[in-house]
């Protein structure tokens, strides 16, 4: 947080859980507020959660299917970095998002 602060850092968290056995699922409209702003928001920007995989993933894998990209490259881009501990509710969670959906949480 000193670093943030004497960088002039903006600082924006996302309670968005994670999609992890049993009942643990990523919250919605936390996760349209997250990627909304990496969309719009100020640049450069780090994404990053507790260990910057598994909802880093979902997030950017979501964003990468906003721009059209292909299952496969988000998967493999998604595995490459969640290496060991990839998830398959994750994969699960970026082949059925409604990139159209986007809107709905605005």
């Amino acid at each position: 947080m000193e670093f943030v602060q004497n960088h002039n850092i903006s600082l924006k968290p996302f309670d968005m859980e994670e999609n992890k056995e049993p009942f643990n699922g990523i919250n919605e409209e936390n996760f349209h507020k997250a990627l909304r702003e990496v969309q719009f928001g100020q640049k450069p920007l780090l994404i990053h959660c507790s260990k910057g995989t598994h909802r880093t993933g979902c997030l950017v894998g979501c964003l990468r299917k906003i721009h059209n990209w292909s299952m496969t490259s988000i998967f493999d881009e998604y595995r490459r970095f969640a290496q060991p501990e990839v998830r398959l509710l994750d994969e699960q969670y970026m082949e059925l998002f409604d990139a159209d959906a986007v809107a709905e949480f605005s």
